[in-house]
């Protein structure tokens, strides 16, 4: 059974060769070499799945802002996830996915994004962001791009996500 615990330095090159291996390319994992070097990197919210000391999985959660109008709301988003291809379909996202929910709820944050699959993602209560009049920076597709209230009450914002311009590079793929 994989253990969840916070990213430590020793794992970035282990963390980069999850992301490869999942993807099969390298933008999502260049994404967190950059973002660990900026404001909007939060190191409790950078979890890796352990398993025999072999890092299997990485997911991680990013400051982002919901402008609307002249007033910006905080937020964040869930991005990259990435299990090794080899460690797939055996529920390490999943255990990603929820310890880093509660964590990000135990930290006070009242809302996540994501873009990804509606059915995947909708396990987990992340629901159709255009139902809270969010959206997103770029034409995403509207069924993809989701969002998960951490807390009961009602959102008193909407407006449009701002992601850090690190992510740049993954959205134009």
């Amino acid at each position: 059974m994989a253990i969840i615990r916070p990213e430590q330095k020793d794992d970035y090159t282990s963390i980069f060769a999850v992301h490869q291996s999942a993807f099969n390319r390298t933008i999502e994992a260049e994404l967190v070499d950059r973002l660990r070097t900026t404001n909007y990197y939060h190191s409790e919210l950078s979890l890796v799945a352990e398993e025999n000391s072999e890092i299997l999985g990485h997911i991680l959660f990013t400051r982002v802002v919901i402008k609307d109008g002249n007033k910006t709301y905080p937020a964040l988003a869930l991005a990259p996830l990435g299990v090794k291809e080899d460690a797939q379909k055996k529920g390490i996202g999943s255990l990603l996915i929820e310890e880093g929910l509660k964590k990000a709820k135990y930290l006070g944050h009242k809302l996540i994004i994501v873009l990804g699959d509606p059915k995947f993602y909708g396990r987990f209560g992340f629901e159709p962001a255009s139902q809270y009049e969010i959206t997103p920076p770029a034409s995403f597709p509207e069924e993809a791009f989701l969002v998960k209230k951490l807390s009961p009450e009602e959102l008193d914002f909407k407006g449009q996500v701002l992601y850090p311009v690190q992510f740049n590079m993954a959205i134009e793929k």
